[in-house]
């Protein structure tokens, strides 16, 4: 028995499955990123079309000074954009990112920041909604007051892109990582607090070391809105160390106003797509 008067319904349950239409283009052809050098430079290519990258006159020399550091997608449309990451050279300085997206006419340059002594570290979809965040380190507090860059606190930076292809810092959204990051900190100045009270402790490095712990402690309490909370930590744990972070209120309530990432004006630098 042929049943064709089931055939009208068959198609309409089938057109009307919720979310049909809104999934990002999952049949796009993939993008292949890459850095790539002849001789006339550095450019990022999508597969099939180039964008000439700066020779910024404060890079150093070097065989290749850009990398192809991550490929997320940021803006959860199903194709990943390219993150770039340049190194101008020094001793713990400076890293700086260009971002660009794959279009039908060619690469696009979305944005260009600098981390300075930070770098990125990874990139995740940390709140699950289709759209990459990247994480990076914060040297905001590098060389604070007297301590030495290797002591300098590095702080957790979630960059999300916003509504205008820029990359800013939202991690006050994900106040998980500024708390699993606490909770890292805070164990650290109490063993370093434990070490200085022993015989063999040397009293320079581990001071150094339970400062830089006490400062990060407390700027992370700063950043989740806890800032008495930070306090009193410190101080249950540290006394010295808050006395040290009061001396320098003033001083550090500047740096925390900086915003994060620092804008890096590539724009000055960098030619039209290459073709």
């Amino acid at each position: 028995m042929r049943c064709w008067w089931l055939l009208p319904c068959v198609m309409l349950a089938v057109a009307c499955q919720p979310g049909a239409t809104s999934r990002p283009d999952q049949t796009a052809s993939p993008v292949k990123w890459q850095v790539v050098r002849d001789a006339s430079g550095s450019a990022v290519t999508d597969g099939r079309h180039r964008f000439r990258l700066p020779d910024a006159p404060d890079f150093l020399p070097r065989e290749e000074p850009w990398r192809l550091a991550s490929t997320p997608d940021t803006d959860g449309d199903g194709r990943a954009e390219a993150v770039v990451e340049g190194y101008t050279g020094g001793a713990h300085c400076c890293f700086v990112y260009l971002v660009f997206e794959s279009r039908p006419g060619g690469v696009r340059q979305l944005d260009g920041f600098d981390l300075g002594s930070g770098r990125l570290a990874r990139a995740e979809d940390l709140d699950r909604d289709g759209r990459v965040e990247l994480l990076a380190h914060d040297d905001r507090l590098a060389y604070f007051d007297d301590l030495p860059f290797v002591y300098s606190p590095m702080l957790p930076l979630v960059l999300c892109r916003s509504g205008g292809d820029r990359f800013e810092d939202c991690t006050e959204r994900f106040p998980d990582v500024l708390s699993s990051e606490l909770a890292r900190a805070t164990r650290s100045l109490e063993e370093k607090v434990r070490r200085l009270r022993t015989p063999q402790a040397d009293r320079e490095v581990t001071g150094l070391e339970a400062r830089s712990e006490a400062l990060t402690v407390y700027v992370l309490t700063v950043r989740l809105g806890k800032p008495e909370e930070g306090r009193a930590r410190v101080q249950r744990l540290c006394w010295t160390c808050l006395q040290w972070l009061d001396r320098h209120s003033g001083e550090l309530s500047e740096i925390l106003r900086r915003p994060r990432p620092r804008p890096w004006r590539s724009s000055l630098f960098v030619s039209r797509d290459a073709g």
